[in-house]
C-alpha cells in the first residue's frame, strides 16, 4: 500500500496530527513520538532554530514550514570553478 500524499501546508482542514504523522514518516521518526517533540526534532534535523517556539512560530506554522522544506526539490550542486 502506498503512503498517503503529503499534506498541503496551510490548507484548511489539514490537521496538525496529519502533518506531523507525515513528517515523522518522511524523517523516519518513531510513530509514537508526540507532536511537539517530533516538530522540535524535525526543526533540528532541518537546521531551523530550536528555541521554543522557534522564530516565534506556532506548532502548526512550524509543521507547515517543515512540510515546505521536505517537499522542496533538492538544490543542485554548485558549479565547479573555472
Amino acid at each position: 500500500m502506498n503512503p498517503p500524499p503529503p499534506p498541503t501546508p496551510g490548507a484548511p482542514g489539514e490537521t496538525l496530527r496529519a502533518k506531523v504523522d507525515w513528517i515523522k514518516r518522511e524523517l523516519g521518526m518513531a510513530p509514537d513520538l508526540c507532536c511537539g517533540r517530533a516538530i522540535r526534532e524535525a526543526n533540528e534535523r532541518l537546521g531551523f532554530r530550536s528555541e521554543t517556539p522557534p522564530d516565534g512560530l506556532s506548532l502548526p506554522a512550524q509543521a507547515d514550514r517543515i512540510l515546505v522544506e521536505l517537499q522542496s526539490p533538492p538544490s543542485p550542486p554548485p558549479s565547479p570553478p573555472y
